[in-house]
């Protein structure tokens, strides 16, 4: 059996990157967007977060798809897709197509968050898989940053629209660069002749570990989203401070996530979720107690979003295991990223009304909550897996 093809891994794992710096792509640019469009915030808000909702509701179809196309095809036509809509975007003269053409950047993202992992997968070997799947685990995380860093100032040096040309050019020079240094054979995990794989057969751990992973999302969310707000309000920063803060505070997730890739194999799966999940019950309140000094409550923090990160890439890492069976390795990633999805359409409003009717020791008993979910589904699917 041939080794790990690391250079298909790493360049299945850049394209999701590059995807995720689309989803984080218009905030940088939110004012000189408004601006130039005329948009409310409310239209704003809609711009942004358009480009997650074919996943939440066509991500099990996706994976279905991506299953029987194969994941290096389907990773093609997704980046291609998501490149062609975002150079579209940076014509868009009014609001209301900036907003649908969203919507059709996130079916191209949507291929690329399914079909990238189940490529990694396929083209990992033994121990390697875990730690490339592990790594799989940072790429929205790591997205959403390099959007933020590049964006603040090359939106203002290019103006939103150059932006936008920017990052369609990206997204297309990946794309030729995988079509030619990807593999075409063998093709994956396309499933065989005959009926495709339909949600029963999915298996109850698959959708144990989904579900799993919806309320890490909002984990993940309401630490995240909320923080700068936290700071702002609570803490005294000014907004450019908040935000520092907390694109420093979101690296520990990935640090989270590289850390499960090296120690994964090495715990069994139960006792590595429940010290995982401990920092996050431990941190969460003290993370938000505006009574706390503020180096112990950042350290807090830090220690909470490290234990998602690791949360997050135990997810990803036992999608082969707990897939019934190497063809339903796409569907799973599939309802992963669907419900994740899901997770994060309905989390900001959920966790914000929390947050104005109950106060921000609400927002540390929600990332309790939601972890206890997340450790009690997790174990359940690793159960499941063994029957």
């Amino acid at each position: 059996m041939a080794g790990t093809n690391w250079r298909a891994v790493v360049l299945a794992y850049a394209i999701g990157v590059i995807g995720a710096v689309q989803v984080g792509r218009l905030a940088p640019a939110t004012e000189d967007l408004r601006e130039g469009l005329s948009m409310s915030l409310a239209s704003l808000g809609w711009a942004i977060s358009t480009i997650t909702l074919p996943s939440a509701l066509l991500g099990v179809a996706a994976g279905i798809w991506v299953g029987r196309r194969g994941a290096r095809s389907a990773l093609l036509l997704g980046a291609g897709l998501l490149a062609l809509a975002a150079l579209a975007a940076s014509a868009a003269p009014n609001a209301l197509l900036l907003t649908l053409l969203r919507g059709i950047e996130g079916i191209g993202y949507l291929a690329i968050v399914v079909a990238a992992p189940t490529l990694m997968a396929e083209e990992a070997r033994g121990r390697d898989q875990q730690a490339a799947l592990a790594l799989w685990g940072t790429f929205f995380t790591f997205g959403l940053s390099l959007a933020a860093m590049a964006g603040g100032t090359l939106s203002v040096a290019w103006g939103w629209r150059g932006w936008f040309v920017a990052n369609a050019l990206l997204v297309a020079g990946a794309a030729l660069i995988a079509l030619r240094a990807l593999p075409r054979a063998p093709e994956g995990v396309a499933a065989p002749p005959g009926p495709a794989p339909q949600r029963g057969r999915l298996g109850a751990a698959a959708w144990l570990l989904g579900a799993a992973f919806l309320g890490m999302t909002l984990v993940t969310l309401a630490l995240m989203s909320m923080m700068p707000s936290f700071l702002i309000e609570m803490r005294g920063f000014t907004q450019a401070e908040a935000g520092r803060a907390t694109g420093l505070v979101a690296l520990a997730a990935i640090a989270g996530s590289l850390s499960y890739g090296l120690i994964g194999s090495r715990i069994r799966p139960r006792l590595l979720i429940g010290l995982a999940g401990a920092p996050l019950l431990l941190c969460a309140l003290p993370a938000f107690d505006p009574r706390l000094g503020l180096g112990a409550a950042m350290t807090a923090a830090v220690i909470a979003v490290y234990g998602s990160g690791v949360l997050t890439g135990f997810t990803f890492a036992a999608v082969p295991r707990l897939a019934p069976s190497p063809a339903e390795v796409g569907p799973t990633n599939g309802l992963i990223a669907q419900l994740g999805s899901i997770g994060a359409f309905l989390g900001p409003p959920l966790i914000g009304g929390l947050v104005t009717r109950y106060g921000w020791q609400a927002l540390s008993l929600a990332i309790i909550g939601f972890t206890l979910s997340f450790l009690i589904l997790g174990w359940a699917a690793l159960r499941a897996a063994q029957r």
